[in-house]
């Protein structure tokens, strides 16, 4: 559960291999099922647009149980390994899962100046609004 949510939105990504999932999904998943297309852009440039709001501080990894040897919570290894390893050849499920999850999430809002969301301020800069 998101944050609380009895309902979840989980999203797909809508690509042949896994069309067949969603429709499982539907059927076996509580909450809404949202498939989701890469369009025309490529992983490494969803990951890339995505890194803008982690090094402005839009988005943060919330870190309860910080690891003395880590500096961070241990539970965000493997997507802060996908991080430094990005653009060496790995895998990047977890970023790209992530730029997925922050579709149409109202990031770095700031209710007093209106601020920018994805969906409401194009946040990735695709003439989406």
């Amino acid at each position: 559960m998101w944050l609380g949510e009895s309902q979840p939105t989980v999203k797909i990504e809508d690509v042949a291999a896994q069309k067949w999932f969603i429709q499982e999904a539907k059927r076996e998943v509580p909450g809404t099922i949202q498939s989701v297309s890469p369009g025309n852009q490529s992983k490494k440039e969803r990951i890339t647009d995505m890194s803008v709001l982690f090094e402005r501080g839009d988005v943060k990894l919330i870190n309860h149980d910080i690891d003395e040897n880590l500096g961070y919570d241990s539970r965000h290894r493997t997507f802060v390994r996908e991080w430094l390893e990005f653009g060496s050849g790995g895998s990047p499920d977890l970023l790209d899962a992530c730029y997925y999850g922050l579709q149409d999430l109202e990031v770095g809002y700031d209710h007093s100046s209106g601020g920018i969301g994805i969906s409401s301020g194009d946040m990735y800069g695709h003439g989406r609004v």
